[in-house]
């Protein structure tokens, strides 16, 4: 063992009593109301979104799909969404192309508790593979500002618009909040 060694376990002991080691890894996300419709499932696959790791050269589109629930003469509907970017790319590719932040150890109620929209993007790559990728997020998991500026400040066009009865408005639905 080399000279010193014990002193930098210790500090790697006192570090970890502390909560300052990263816990595991954030995980993968996945569109707060499910997209289940199947027109909107041909633009955007129901794969789990990850942190986006893909040349900005090799992205031919750029997607968001996004899903609300809306009363219709007293049934619930579930509106799914399919939007296609059209302002430069590279402003959003380079916010989402931000490094995470390391996940707190124990975050002691520090973080919010509600959790937040992952903010999904579907990048349609040259190739024609398409791949679902989450903003960047801050150590709660939380997106990261420079992320939900460039989402707000990106122009989309809706391209489509799916309606699936949910249910009546007298039946809970999971993710409706009812």
């Amino acid at each position: 063992m080399r000279r010193g060694t014990p002193g930098w376990l210790a500090i790697a002991a006192v570090l970890a009593l502390a909560g300052c080691t990263s816990a595991a890894p954030h995980p993968a996300a996945t569109p707060p109301i499910p997209l289940t419709h199947p027109h909107v499932l041909l633009s955007c696959p129901a794969v789990t979104a990850t942190h986006l790791e893909t040349d900005p050269a090799d992205v031919a589109e750029v997607r968001r799909c996004t899903a609300d629930f809306q009363d219709v003469q007293g049934v619930l509907n579930k509106v799914q969404y399919v939007r296609r970017l059209t302002s430069p790319p590279g402003p959003l590719l380079a916010a989402y192309a931000e490094a995470d932040a390391p996940p707190l150890a124990a975050p002691d109620g520090r973080c919010p508790a509600e959790t937040p929209d992952p903010l999904i993007l579907w990048v349609v790559l040259a190739s024609g593979d398409v791949r679902a990728a989450r903003a960047p997020v801050d150590g709660c998991g939380q997106p990261l500002a420079a992320a939900v500026r460039a989402v707000g400040d990106a122009e989309f066009e809706t391209v489509l618009v799916a309606r699936e009865v949910a249910s009546t408005l007298d039946e809970p639905v999971p993710g409706a909040g009812g």
